[in-house]
């Protein structure tokens, strides 16, 4: 058996990044991976396998037991591109889906780099987490 009485818990680090961040500094790191991933991966002419991220939410505000952020390519019109969010619900049998934007690669690139970006989509997942509490 092992006794906890006096020990000092700190916060977990792992090589240097702190687990304990918000959602808003997870979804910002989030897009800035996506951002450089897209910036080399996504493709105008040719085809490209979709970009996937996603996090598994801790936030209680959040109804959701995931979030996934998707970027791919357009099957009818290859020079366009969707940028989308997934939510997984708790009992992870419903998955609700919204694109943010449709557009060339240059258009996705702005907007993730745009500072309003992590706005919006924060208001976008509140309003899909209220739609995955009612379902």
């Amino acid at each position: 058996m092992i006794k906890l009485n006096n020990l000092n818990f700190k916060s977990a680090k792992v090589k240097g990044k702190d687990l304990s961040m918000t959602t808003e500094k997870k979804l910002a790191q989030i897009l800035k991976e996506i951002y450089n991933r897209a910036e080399c991966e996504v493709k105008d002419s040719t085809y490209y396998r979709p970009i996937n991220e996603h996090l598994v939410n801790k936030d209680k505000q959040l109804y959701c037991r995931a979030i996934a952020f998707n970027i791919s390519k357009d099957a009818e019109n290859k020079a366009k591109h969707t940028f989308e969010i997934l939510m997984l619900h708790p009992t992870m049998q419903i998955e609700v889906k919204r694109p943010i934007i449709y557009g060339s690669k240059d258009d996705i690139l702005k907007f993730l780099k745009d500072n309003n970006s992590l706005k919006q989509i924060m208001d976008d997942l509140t309003q899909m987490s209220e739609k995955l509490l009612n379902k």
